[in-house]
C-alpha cells in the first residue's frame, strides 16, 4: 500500500490586485482579491536534503498566481477560481489543492467580504 502524504504548504491572504465582477464599476479598475491556497505534497525528500529543489516553492507560485490573474479579466470569482486551480495543477504537478478567494463586495455592505472556497 502506498503511503498517502498529509504534508502541506499553503500561502494566505496574498493580495492580487484583478479587473473582476458582474457591476460596471467593479470592471474599471482593478480590486484586491485574497488568496488563500493549500497543497498537498511529500515533503520527506526536502526535510532530508534541506534543500528548495525537492519542496514546492512559495516564490514561484506566488509569481505564477500574479502572473495568471494579471493576464485575465473574468465576471465571476467562481470561474476565476476555476481556471487557475487549473493553471497551478498543471505548473506544478499537483494532485491536489483547496484555493479560495475572497473580496470585499460592493453590493454587501454588512459584510467584510464574500467569496468561494474550491478543491480540486
Amino acid at each position: 500500500m502506498k503511503n498517502k502524504s498529509a504534508d502541506k504548504i499553503f500561502i494566505r491572504g496574498l493580495s492580487v490586485p484583478v479587473i473582476i465582477g458582474v457591476f460596471p464599476n467593479e470592471r474599471e479598475a482593478p480590486q484586491t482579491l485574497l488568496i488563500d491556497l493549500e497543497v498537498v505534497a511529500d515533503f520527506q525528500q526536502a526535510a532530508a536534503s534541506d534543500a528548495l529543489q525537492h519542496t514546492i516553492d512559495y516564490a514561484q507560485i506566488r509569481r505564477s498566481i500574479l502572473g495568471y490573474t494579471e493576464a485575465t479579466k473574468f465576471t465571476l470569482i467562481e470561474t476565476l477560481a476555476d481556471r487557475l486551480a487549473a493553471h497551478l495543477k498543471q505548473a506544478f504537478h499537483l494532485s491536489w489543492l483547496r484555493l479560495s478567494i475572497s473580496k470585499k463586495p460592493f453590493d454587501i455592505t454588512d459584510a467584510d467580504c464574500v467569496g468561494v472556497c474550491i478543491e480540486r
